[in-house]
């Protein structure tokens, strides 16, 4: 009788170390999802808040073709930088960080016929 209780014993011992390695398991695997989860949302919210200063630059640019040059803009804590080189075509940088986030993203603008052609929009690294 004593070997059946210390064979119980031991079963119950296995079985709860099974039980609390998946649960840990489960919890680890919860943690990490989350973590990526909030990183993912953080890129996104970074990526569109560059695109919304990048449409900024175009409406600037828009109503001042000749526009050139290097500039730095503070707005809500975040800093972004924008590059404005050529003439036709013209190439505009921009350049935000947002909540640790870096997002750039590169177009090319030309103009024809008094009108602006904005063409190559992409995220650079």
């Amino acid at each position: 009788m004593k070997n059946k209780t210390g064979q119980a014993l031991i079963s119950i011992l296995i079985l709860a170390s099974i039980a609390l390695t998946v649960g840990v398991t489960a919890v680890s695997l919860v943690f990490t999802q989350s973590q990526l989860s909030f990183n993912t949302r953080e890129s996104a919210l970074a990526f569109h808040f560059t695109d919304g200063i990048l449409e900024d630059v175009f409406l600037k640019i828009l109503r001042n073709p000749s526009r050139e040059g290097e500039e730095t803009l503070n707005v809500q804590n975040n800093t972004c930088k924008i590059y404005i080189q050529g003439q036709n075509p013209k190439t505009v940088q921009v350049s935000c960080q947002k909540n640790n986030k870096i997002k750039k993203i590169q177009a090319q603008i030309n103009f024809t016929n008094g009108r602006m052609l904005v063409t190559n929009i992409k995220e650079i690294p």
